[in-house]
């Protein structure tokens, strides 16, 4: 079926193989690359965050364990970096942590080493 792309769309959780589930925006970012072309890759681009502190330095082509960096961006819920943003505990796995904490160890596969939009992990 069509796929469009819409915030309640984006954020749907699908099954994705041995690693559970995944946002339909991260699925659609790592599929629509790979099975559409590069111009299919954005669907849901205008609800998912930004990872990298320099977007520049976002590594699409990059995975984390057995995550691909395009997929793990539609993980998390899109929100405005700050002080307290980034201090807020967010559920991650089976575990409560900081966003930065969170963004942090995807960071450094992501984002070539450099810090996530919350700054060093």
């Amino acid at each position: 079926p069509a796929f469009t792309g819409s915030e309640e769309a984006c954020r749907e959780e699908l099954p994705a193989g041995p690693t559970g589930s995944f946002p339909a925006a991260g699925l659609a970012n790592w599929w629509g690359r790979y099975c559409c072309g590069d111009s299919q890759s954005n669907i849901c681009e205008d609800y998912i965050m930004e990872l990298c502190a320099d977007a520049a330095s976002f590594n699409s082509s990059a995975w984390m364990g057995w995550d691909p960096c395009l997929a793990v961006v539609g993980k998390f819920e899109p929100f405005t970096p700050g002080v307290a943003t980034c201090a807020a505990n967010i559920s991650f796995g089976l575990r409560n942590v900081t966003r930065q904490e969170a963004l942090g160890q995807f960071a450094f596969s992501c984002c070539g080493g450099m810090d996530s939009v919350c700054g060093p992990a």
